[in-house]
Parts: structure tokens; C-alpha cells; sequence
């Protein structure tokens, strides 16, 4: 496989370090100052989020849905909120409350970055210049700075996949399965189950992942019965809270609405009078799967809104930005093809376990597209690209892969080179068009 040094020599160990410290402070520095720059409810649903965050910040503890709130986040896994309140008791200065709550957001997304970065070179050892690759991306990249940037659960679920990822990218690099690792893989499986529901798609990721080692299972029986403890020690804690809390372990919402488990004494209308909807953000409808004008409007606002568009979906790019996008995007998978080629450094008994986690990449991120497409014609109208950003960090891995592959000769790295230039270009002018907006 040509290297991209050709444009530019492949980087030291030290040059690397370097090159991915200053990232990571660029990313920081970039979602810190669009925090700053963001008005309240800058984000969609942060409204929402506030008060249920800001009860926990002052209080330590999540307020009780039906009587203290009829905010149905918090019949949810709520670790996302408690990070953001945690993380705002740290900020010492004298700021509005709601940018505090912000910084969870912004740490969450830094460490997205540095995820995505530990993970690359596991799977290529050999290849910083490609583990850079995939942390600029993953810096810069619109959306993921807007969302890293306000106060929401889509960071933190982004950070648990990303944690996930690298620790399944460790056990593909020794070619076995420690047991502390498993342990680790548990954790962050069920970390990601304290997310967003969007975030599940990673349960399929680790199983692909994971074939290799249960294929083995008599090797690995303790490591795999570990692993499966510590993630099934999650979801059952929960609802054994849920339980203990509101007499019901599982509280579902009702009907769309909004609204969650009724307690006794109250009727669904009542619960919903209650509810704090603070007006509609989106068309209350879903589309029709026999209509193409319904298949255009749906591309026409998730493909601008997976790359960047911001505020309530009302701050748009140029349209150029979006075309590049689509340009880059369809390069990448033109060079997908080409992976069968992986080089077997990473070989164990002659077989590249890199592969599990690649293909169940994919399989992921193909089923969670289709759990938005599912919902947007079977549910309601919400053509939101942050829904598809959970498995960011592997979906950079594959698109920084599509465009090693996609280009032979010696101009591969020039077109690398270019395809990660658009991206940083594209970042800085979003926080620019931010600023400027709300300036």
C-alpha cells in the first residue's frame, strides 16, 4: 500500500505526539469557545435538558418524574446529565449556569477525538499519519463541534462508542482477549447503555468484534462471562432503581407524546397539561415510503444536517460545503473496494482480526441509518443527522480508509491530505458562520 508520504513525510513518534496534542487543544479550544458564543437553547431540546441538569447540579440527585418534573428524560439513564452537572461544579468562573452545564459536552467531545486517535494506532501500528487523519476529522468535523458544544446526551453517547471502539481496537491489536480488557469492554458496553438509544448501535459493533474471541469461547469463557457480567450489571441496576423509585422497572413514553409512565392518581391528559413542551420544533408527521418527493425532502435535510447545520436546523451552510461533502463522502466509499487488500500486519494464526471489527463497523452504522430512516417514515418527521453521529469514530476510521483506497499512485496523499483539509476548513468556517450569527 503507497503511504501518503509523498506529500508530506511521514510523521516521527515525536512529531506525532506533537501533531496530536495540538489537535486535541484545537478541539478543546474550539468547542469551548463555541460554548461561550452559543445563546441559551442554542441546540435542539436544550431547554428540555436545562432544568432536569440544573436540578442536579444544585441538588445531587435527579428529580422525580411526576411530581417534580414531567421532563420524561429522567426516566432514562441519566449519566449523561450527572457527567454535565458534575463537570460544571469545576468551572470557577462566574458564568451563566447554562454554559457550565455545557462543559460535560465539551470534554465528552475531546475525548471522542482522543479515542479515535488510540484506536487508529492500534490498528495500524505503523501508521500515525493515518491516526492523525482520522483526529482531525473527528476535530473539526461541523456537527461533531456543534454537538460537543451545548448541553445534550448526544456527546456523551458519541464518547462511550468511541471508548468502546478503541478498547475492541486493543483486543484486535494483541489478537486475544485479556481479562481486564473484557472487564473494560463490559464497562463500556455498559456505558453506551446509559446513552442515547441511537448509541445501541454499538452492541452490534462489539458482537461483530467480539466473533473472533467467542468462536473460542472455551479459550476465553471467563474473559467473554466477565465481559457479559459487567454489561449486564448496568441495565439491571437501573431498573432495579426504576423500580425502587416509581414501583415499575420499565417507564415508557407514551404514544410519541412525550409524556412517560402515568403515576397513580393521574390520567395521560392530565400528564400531559403538565408536560413542559415549550412549543414544537418539528412537524408533527411522518413520511410516506411510496412517495419519492418524500425520499427527496428526507436527503434534502439529513445529508446537510449529518455534516452541519445548526441551531434548531436553521443555520445553514453555503450550499458548496454540503456538495464537497456529498463529493468526499462518495469518494470514500468508491474506495471501500479496495479494502479486501488490507495488509495481514495485524495477522494472528493467518487471519486479520481487524476485519470483525471493520465489517461490524459497517453492519452498525448501516442498521442505525436504517433505524432513522424507519423512524422518520413510521414515526415522526425529525431528518436530524445527529441521530446518525453515535459511531462517529468508526464511521472517520472508514471514511479516512476510503480515501487511502480510493486514490493509486502518487498523488494518494496529496488527495488525503486534501480530503482532511476540507474537513478542518469546514470546521473553522461553521464556528466563523456561528459567531458571526449570533455576533
Amino acid at each position: 500500500m503507497v503511504a501518503a508520504s509523498y506529500f508530506a513525510p511521514a510523521p516521527t513518534a515525536t512529531t506525532a505526539r506533537w501533531l496530536v496534542a495540538t489537535l486535541v487543544a484545537a478541539a478543546l479550544l474550539l468547542r469551548l469557545a463555541l460554548a461561550l458564543v452559543l445563546p441559551y437553547d442554542g441546540g435542539p431540546d436544550e431547554r428540555r435538558r436545562y432544568p432536569v441538569t440544573a436540578q442536579i447540579y444544585a441538588t445531587g440527585r435527579t428529580p422525580r418524574y411526576g411530581t417534580e418534573t414531567w421532563h420524561h428524560y429522567v426516566v432514562k439513564p441519566m449519566l449523561a446529565y450527572r457527567l454535565n452537572a458534575l463537570a460544571a461544579h469545576f468551572v470557577p468562573l462566574a458564568l451563566p449556569l447554562y454554559i457550565k452545564l455545557r462543559l460535560g459536552s465539551v470534554l465528552a467531545g475531546v475525548a471522542a477525538v482522543v479515542a479515535g486517535y488510540a484506536a487508529a494506532r492500534a490498528l495500524w501500528p505503523a501508521s500515525a499519519g493515518r491516526a492523525l487523519a482520522i483526529a482531525a476529522v473527528l476535530a473539526f468535523y461541523p456537527q461533531l463541534v456543534f454537538l460537543s458544544s451545548y448541553l445534550n446526551a448526544d456527546a456523551y453517547t458519541i464518547a462511550a462508542n468511541a471508548l468502546l471502539f478503541w478498547l475492541l481496537a486493543l483486543a484486535i491489536r494483541d489478537g486475544r482477549l485479556r481479562l481486564p480488557l473484557a472487564v473494560g469492554i463490559g464497562g463500556a458496553l455498559g456505558l453506551v447503555f446509559l446513552g442515547r438509544e441511537n448509541g445501541y448501535a454499538g452492541f452490534l459493533l462489539a458482537a461483530a468484534a467480539l466473533l473472533p474471541f467467542i468462536a473460542q469461547r472455551r479459550r476465553y469463557r471467563c474473559e467473554l462471562l466477565a465481559a457479559a457480567v459487567v454489561a449486564l450489571a448496568f441495565p439491571v441496576l437501573f431498573y432495579a432503581q426504576q423500580q425502587s423509585v416509581y414501583g415499575h422497572a420499565f417507564l415508557p413514553l407514551l404514544g410519541g407524546s412525550g409524556v412517560a409512565w402515568v403515576p397513580p392518581g393521574w390520567s395521560v391528559a392530565d400528564a400531559f397539561a403538565r408536560l413542559p413542551v415549550g412549543g414544537f420544533d418539528y412537524p408533527v408527521f411522518h413520511l410516506i415510503w411510496s412517495n419519492p418527493k418524500h425520499w427527496a425532502i428526507f436527503g434534502a435535510w439529513l445529508v446537510p444536517s449529518a455534516f452541519g447545520l445548526f441551531g434548531y436546523m436553521d443555520i445553514w451552510l453555503p450550499f458548496h460545503w454540503y456538495a464537497l461533502f456529498v463529493l468526499m463522502v462518495g469518494a470514500s466509499v468508491a474506495g471501500w473496494r479496495r479494502l479486501s487488500s488490507l495488509p495481514a500486519s495485524l495477522s494472528v494464526g493467518g487471519v486479520d482480526h481487524r476485519r470483525w471489527l471493520l465489517a461490524g463497523s459497517i453492519v452498525a452504522i448501516l442498521t442505525l441509518a436504517a433505524a432513522v430512516l424507519r423512524h422518520n417514515f413510521s414515526v415522526i418527521f425529525q431528518p436530524q443527522g445527529r441521530y446518525l453521529l453515535p459511531l462517529a469514530v468508526p464511521g472517520a476510521v472508514w471514511g479516512v480508509m476510503g480515501w487511502y483506497s480510493a486514490i493509486l499512485g502518487k498523488s494518494r496523499g496529496f488527495w488525503v491530505a486534501f480530503g482532511v483539509s476540507f474537513v478542518i476548513m469546514s470546521g473553522g468556517y461553521s464556528f466563523w458562520k456561528l459567531l458571526t450569527f449570533y455576533g
